[in-house]
């Protein structure tokens, strides 16, 4: 699968909710919260590769390495994730002798970028009063986020 690179102007790109401050290139967009693998691979099994993707070195002072470190960012129409690349590492010639081995002596670290939602469903009556956009039907459900007042609505076909 070959993926286009495309540059968007900076006005053309989506506000996402609860996002306070995208940052330069070598800072988090803020705020995060470092999450488990485990709700990172969660988000991205249901959401995928995200609607943009962006690459930053971010100086990042944790108490490990106080250096600038490679971070992806997945971003998706209410959040984005972040992917820390391992600092610690090392090449090695594998036993066989053949090429080199890239030995990772940390693990990637993930973090959330936005809001931690916190939805609640909505009915009509909620909607007219506070202008909110309401679509009915079978198993369609309309929710927003009591932290940001992000919208959303989903159809969970049961």
């Amino acid at each position: 699968m070959i993926h286009e690179l495309t540059m968007i102007d900076a006005q053309d790109f989506p506000k996402i909710p609860g996002i306070t401050n995208y940052g330069s290139h070598n800072d988090m967009p803020e705020p995060f919260k470092e999450i488990t693998p485990d709700e990172f691979w969660h988000y991205f099994g249901i959401y995928g590769t995200g609607r943009f993707d962006e690459f930053k070195q971010v100086k990042f002072d944790d108490g490990q390495a106080n250096m600038y470190r490679n971070i992806h960012i997945l971003w998706y129409q209410s959040c984005g994730m972040a992917i820390m690349s391992p600092v610690h590492w090392r090449c090695r010639r594998p036993d066989d002798g053949e090429g080199y081995q890239i030995i990772y002596e940390d693990q990637p670290r993930f973090f959330r970028l936005g809001c931690d939602h916190d939805y609640f469903e909505y009915d009509r009556e909620y909607a007219n009063e506070h202008g909110l956009p309401y679509t009915s039907g079978r198993c369609y459900h309309n929710t927003v986020c009591t932290k940001c007042g992000h919208v959303g609505s989903y159809d969970s076909s049961d």
